[in-house]
């Protein structure tokens, strides 16, 4: 079967009013703003160190992406966390790999047993949500850290939380908190 050639970004076949849109489109936005789907590839991948978990990812957690791990409580996150925390080091060695730990549960000698050069992971334990938040988008930032780990979203408290008592109510503020986390560190990924 022959391969069908690979189609330009103004290659896109329609009537004059979708060519017109799209050059209208491209225009105002730029002109990878709008691309074929051919045109989007993978990302590289980083092992979770599980055969199976890397088999169903297509090879591991996609670089220079969010992902969150979930699951129940002392179900293996954070030993996932650290062996790919591990992977991440062996293939990216150059680079520096973060662990923001807001649980405060970081175990070096755990992390050295599971492969990670703890020599080379440089772990933050912030007081607050939004400090956590300022490391990790300093870091992104910096384009010289293969991973950051955070460890763990559910754990990240906001200052206006810590700040007051425990009878206040603080309804949306850890979502409004995560939320700007994701967003911060996506705009930061770019």
């Amino acid at each position: 079967m022959a391969k069908k050639p690979r189609t330009r970004p103004t290659d896109v076949s329609g009537g004059d009013e979708l060519s017109g849109t799209i050059a209208a489109i491209r225009a105002k936005f730029g002109e990878s703003s709008l691309r074929t789907a051919s045109e989007i590839f993978q990302p590289d991948r980083i092992s979770t160190g599980v055969f199976l978990l890397d088999f169903a990812l297509l090879g591991g957690i996609p670089h220079n992406r969010i992902t969150m791990i979930v699951g129940e409580k002392h179900a293996g996150k954070s030993m996932l966390a650290d062996k790919i925390i591990a992977a991440a080091q062996a293939t990216y060695p150059d680079q520096t790999a973060v662990k923001i730990d807001v649980e405060g549960t970081h175990d070096s000698t755990w992390s050295a047993k599971l492969g990670v050069d703890i020599d080379k992971l440089l772990v933050y334990s912030p007081e607050t949500g939004e400090s956590a938040i300022d490391v990790a988008d300093a870091m992104v930032r910096t384009k010289e850290v293969s991973i950051i780990v955070v460890d763990s979203i559910a754990a990240l408290t906001p200052m206006k939380e810590v700040d007051s008592s425990a009878e206040d109510a603080h309804v949306g503020l850890q979502a409004r908190l995560v939320g700007g986390l994701i967003r911060k560190v996506n705009a930061g990924l770019i």
